[in-house]
């Protein structure tokens, strides 16, 4: 079914077309959202899945589905096995095929209202990868972020890097508590993406070094502590402005992967880390912003902001 198709039987908008488009050919049927669809039968998928992996085996035997059941039979001797391994594989192909569409769930409901058109494809080998990973994410957490991934990958092909599905699939819930807690102190320079190295600034928050190389093992952050000059930085949707100083700042660096996953947790500024930097560093004037819009070319950046408050 082509995303045409799908926009006339289900009257969705072009990026939500494009999300059932993809993981309708990924689940090989129409995948309908959880907004939408009535409850898929699950006995029935079970049923349809047996039949199918069992045919598709090397089973001599005879397979007959029945007023809603299956049976198995025959004279391998190894028939008892066999109904082992084929029920053990259909709860892996009903559990992979659940996880897509929870997955796909988050990311329709992101892109739900967006009428954005799309002007690019998403590269095939890309859909790929995040498929087979994102059949083996169990966890709902990390279902969101896939979700929050194919939506922005939708809306702007090559945001995010195939090596961030690796790096999430390897992500223990520890390692994922600690990140999205580091998420709230992280600034942004151009490309860079770094929080404050400064010990007695982070202590103040009870992030330690031990955590900071916890997440370098991990593939987010980096826990050599370089200097960076600056005057202006974002945090969030923030601009702050360190008027006439250009503080030298001590600072981890995110990896890629990290900077990546951070644009996609929606954290909230703390203004009492930006004190302790103004206080650390000897700021004289510090103000911050909401950023209106934002326009990028080459190696500047041109803000549009409103509504500057001081920092004390």
């Amino acid at each position: 079914m082509n995303s045409l198709e799908i926009k006339d039987v289900l009257g969705v908008a072009e990026p939500a077309t494009k999300v059932i488009e993809i993981i309708s050919n990924a689940i090989g049927t129409l995948y309908e959202p959880r907004k939408i669809r009535k409850r898929a039968d699950a006995e029935a998928y079970r049923i349809k899945k047996i039949t199918t992996a069992a045919k598709e085996s090397n089973f001599n035997g005879n397979i007959e589905l029945f007023d809603g059941k299956i049976t198995i039979s025959g004279n391998d001797n190894n028939l008892e096995e066999i109904k082992a391994i084929i029920s053990s594989e259909v709860r892996r192909l009903y559990n992979e095929k659940e996880n897509i569409m929870k997955i796909a769930d988050y990311a329709y409901d992101e892109l739900e209202n967006d009428k954005s058109i799309i002007k690019e494809e998403i590269d095939n080998d890309w859909i790929k990868n995040f498929l087979d990973t994102g059949r083996k994410i169990y966890r709902d957490d990390l279902q969101f972020v896939f979700g929050k991934i194919l939506a922005g990958e939708i809306k702007n092909p090559g945001k995010y890097s195939k090596r961030l599905f690796n790096v999430l699939s390897n992500l223990s819930q520890e390692e994922a508590e600690l990140f999205n807690k580091i998420s709230n102190f992280v600034l942004r320079k151009g490309n860079n993406s770094f929080i404050i190295a400064n010990t007695e600034i982070l202590n103040n928050f009870e992030i330690t070094l031990d955590q900071i190389i916890l997440l370098e093992e991990a593939g987010l952050i980096n826990s050599d502590s370089l200097n960076m000059k600056c005057n202006v930085v974002e945090y969030k949707d923030y601009l702050v402005n360190f008027n006439n100083d250009n503080p030298k700042l001590d600072v981890y660096f995110l990896t890629k992967c990290g900077s990546e996953l951070e644009m996609i947790i929606n954290n909230k500024i703390n203004l009492d880390y930006l004190v302790k930097i103004k206080q650390r560093y000897n700021i004289k004037e510090m103000d911050y912003s909401i950023i209106k819009s934002k326009e990028v070319v080459g190696d500047k950046i041109t803000y549009s902001s409103y509504d500057f408050k001081n920092i004390d």
